[in-house]
């Protein structure tokens, strides 16, 4: 049988301290860097989906060294606030963006930002943070309260901004754990990578609340958890703190697919 095999080692704060450190180490002067693709790449396709124009209140959640802070300070925007788990980041990133006024950098884990009040941010940016929690071995229990944390911190009709190299199928119905709307868009692999962008509105607006995803929202969503809850007791045990490889069979993913396409039409 086929197996679709990730291997996964992000999943943990040891690895980013020990990776930025290392960095600073060997004298290596700061230069942006960006998982998937530079956000400047991607920019002009979201700000055809999702409205940017005027002022915003803007949260980047695991910022790392993106150069999404020059990016959105070149389009206008002067309130970003921008959070990463990783101290030694940080701080390269305060140094870096020092003259930029508006811009704020937190140490601060998305799981738990007690800092901030509820209802605070208009927009919310990720790009691959979500992917790095689904990299540790409590994943289930991290993404739920990172969702219900971003949630939050969402004021009303705000939308949170998420490219992720996971397909629906695998976000979609995790995403559900927190009453948003959801949309997807297949990003151009003109752009880098193969990329899925989620947009997801705190609303209470029913008719987008009750809009479901074809292939990702699925008939039996407990099967998709059950799935990878099955793959994370097999592959646990990890010689790195953090790494996790995650097996599935396709034929199960298949019969999800199928299930999905029957609910959703």
């Amino acid at each position: 049988t086929k197996q679709i095999i990730y291997m996964l080692n992000l999943g943990d704060i040891a690895y980013w301290d020990r990776r930025y450190e290392d960095e600073q180490t060997k004298n290596i002067g700061f230069k942006n860097f960006d998982w998937y693709c530079p956000f400047t790449r991607i920019y002009p396709t979201i700000s055809s989906m999702v409205d940017m124009s005027g002022t915003h209140k803007v949260l980047v959640i695991g910022v790392g060294k993106s150069n999404i802070i020059e990016c959105l300070y070149k389009n206008g925007f002067r309130d970003i606030t921008a959070i990463d788990i990783s101290s030694k980041v940080i701080q390269e990133m305060q140094r870096e963006y020092t003259s930029y006024t508006g811009v704020e950098f937190y140490v601060m884990d998305v799981k738990e930002m007690i800092k901030f009040s509820s209802e605070t941010f208009t927009i919310v940016f990720d790009k691959a943070c979500v992917d790095c929690l689904f990299c540790g071995t409590d994943f289930m229990s991290a993404t739920k309260r990172a969702f219900s944390e971003i949630f939050r911190v969402m004021k009303k009709e705000s939308t949170f901004i998420s490219i992720s190299h996971g397909s629906p199928i695998t976000r979609v119905p995790l995403f559900r754990a927190v009453n948003w709307a959801i949309e997807c868009y297949k990003i151009d692999e003109d752009i880098g990578e193969s990329l899925t962008l989620y947009t997801l509105m705190k609303t209470s607006n029913e008719f987008l609340l009750k809009k479901r995803i074809v292939g990702g929202d699925m008939a039996k969503r407990e099967k998709m958890v059950g799935l990878m809850d099955k793959a994370v007791s097999k592959k646990k045990a990890g010689k790195v703190a953090g790494s996790l490889t995650v097996t599935s069979n396709t034929d199960d993913l298949d019969e999800l697919l199928a299930e999905s396409a029957e609910r959703d039409g």
